[in-house]
């Protein structure tokens, strides 16, 4: 597609694995019309902003990303994104999966960004609940840390 959809249903799928993106593609429900892929954090951040700018006020992009990557990991580069975000029109909900959840925590926690942290494993099901609307799981929105 040429530009984010304006309603809220972006998804971005950051991970420098090509068969975890596509198993993560493939798992996007209908409720998603538009998903994107980047195979960097520095790929991903670019794509989100992007998206950031077409999307109308109030919107949600959904975010899913690759704890581990090279370059620009994925707090890292949530970090940047959340940073930039203060100023737009939309929310961010993100999701960031590891195969070490515990160490991905702390580095959240440490970066001062709130969002979930899924292990690899996880189930389709458990991200997109992840990924929920916040009017159905505010918790999950992430924020930057004040």
């Amino acid at each position: 597609m040429s530009g984010a959809d304006k309603t809220g249903k972006t998804v971005v799928i950051v991970d420098d694995d090509a068969e975890m993106r596509e198993m993560l593609v493939d798992s996007m429900d209908r409720s998603v019309s538009d998903v994107r892929t980047a195979a960097d954090g520095e790929k991903g951040r670019d794509i989100i902003l992007k998206c950031l700018n077409n999307l109308s006020k109030g919107s949600i992009l959904k975010i899913i990303t690759d704890f581990n990557m090279p370059g620009l990991d994925g707090v890292q580069m949530l970090q940047a994104v959340f940073e930039i975000q203060k100023g737009s029109r939309a929310q961010i909900c993100a999701v960031i999966l590891s195969g070490n959840p515990d160490e991905a925590q702390a580095a959240v926690t440490a970066a001062g960004i709130d969002c979930v942290v899924l292990g690899k494993s996880a189930s389709a099901k458990k991200i997109l609940t992840a990924l929920a609307a916040p009017t159905e799981q505010s918790e999950f929105v992430g924020v930057a840390a004040q």
